[in-house]
């Protein structure tokens, strides 16, 4: 992503969506495959059989982390790209 942002910077818009595509797939299927799998971290469920509530609740903030994360790189690179 830092080269991506090196290229913008410099004027490159092209390089810096070439250099920023694997980023938003990285970001994109890291988000996707979390929430695909959200419902595994419930209390009793397959990735949390002991009912913790602390593993339910991080499990969510994690998956809003990367919602945020490849939100605000979507719209960087839209911007730059536009």
């Amino acid at each position: 992503m830092l080269a991506s942002y090196g290229a913008f910077l410099l004027g490159q818009r092209t390089t810096g969506l070439v250099l920023s595509a694997p980023v938003l797939a990285y970001l994109g299927l890291a988000f996707g495959g979390h929430l695909i799998t959200i419902d595994d971290d419930m209390p009793g469920e397959w990735s949390n059989p002991e009912g913790s509530k602390h593993v339910w609740r991080r499990s969510l903030a994690e998956l809003l982390i990367k919602f945020l994360l490849f939100g605000m790189v979507g719209v960087y690179v839209a911007k730059q790209a536009g």
